[in-house]
């Protein structure tokens, strides 16, 4: 890492016990840029000490608890907008689908499932309706952003 490099917080909580599909893409990215040379500063923040496989994935990623027993919208809304203003980043890494609505430093996010827009009826009405808004709220707030699904289509009509 170069001194200067830019600096970017990341919402780790996904590597968080047994990661899914937003755990491992986050957990590769955060390895290509620890391998890089000239990479940025990155600072990985989670609700809970992370294991020793976790911390493996690059010996250049910095690791900052913002310590919960939650690590759901709650911490996400809470304690993660705290600990991004103690870090004081260049920017703030959101990976899965939601991030802090309150927090005053650049933002990309990563939509990565929108099956909850796509398919409403596969969730409760609170649930679907949480993750609907915090998305586009989300989204609205991120001047960069990416969107990927991996929710198959419908099954055909017998």
């Amino acid at each position: 890492m170069a001194d200067g490099a830019l600096h970017v917080a990341v919402d780790g909580r996904e590597l968080l016990g047994k990661p899914t599909g937003v755990g491992r893409y986050l957990a590769e990215i955060l390895r290509v840029w620890a391998a890089m040379i000239d990479g940025p500063r990155v600072t990985v923040v989670v609700p809970e000490s992370p294991a020793p496989a976790v911390t493996a994935i690059g010996d250049s990623l910095e690791w900052h608890v913002a310590a919960s027993r939650s690590r759901g919208t709650r911490w996400e809304q809470t304690r993660l907008p705290r600990a991004i203003s103690a870090i004081g980043p260049d920017v703030f890494l959101a990976p899965g689908n939601t991030a802090p609505l309150l927090t005053r430093y650049p933002m990309a996010a990563i939509i990565y499932d929108v099956s909850f827009f796509a398919r409403p009826e596969w969730f409760s009405f609170r649930e679907g309706t949480r993750r609907r808004l915090l998305t586009a709220w989300s989204a609205r707030r991120a001047p960069m952003k990416t969107a990927s699904t991996p929710t198959p289509p419908p099954s055909p009509k017998s």
